[in-house]
C-alpha cells in the first residue's frame, strides 16, 4: 500500500462516549497511528482512520464501564451510534 502520495488525505475519525464525533485531518499514515494511540481512552470508544475518506483501520474498546482495552475489528463492522451506555460488570465472590 502506498500512503505517501502527496494527493492523499488522511483523517482520524473518533467518537467519545457521550456520542460526539469527530474527525481530525493528519500529514500521515504514520501520524494518524501515533495520535490513534493517545486517544485510545475510556473517554473514547471508536476509533479509525480514514484515507481519502474512505475507512481502512478501526479499533472499538469494550464497552463495559471503565475498561481500556481495545480491540482491532474490521472498519465496515457493525458500530454503536450515539451515546454510549454504561454497561457495569457484576463480579460475584
Amino acid at each position: 500500500m502506498k500512503t505517501n502520495k502527496k494527493d492523499t488525505k488522511w483523517y482520524i475519525f473518533y467518537r467519545e462516549n457521550s456520542g460526539e464525533e469527530n474527525l481530525l485531518e493528519m500529514s500521515s499514515f504514520k501520524e494518524c497511528l501515533s495520535a490513534s494511540k493517545e486517544l485510545m481512552t475510556p473517554s473514547n470508544y471508536m476509533i479509525c482512520i480514514e484515507r481519502n475518506g474512505k475507512r481502512i483501520k478501526r479499533w472499538d474498546r469494550e464497552i463495559i464501564a471503565g475498561s481500556d482495552k481495545w480491540i482491532n475489528c474490521p472498519p465496515d463492522n457493525f458500530e454503536i451510534l450515539g451515546e454510549l451506555i454504561t454497561i457495569k460488570k457484576n463480579n460475584k465472590n
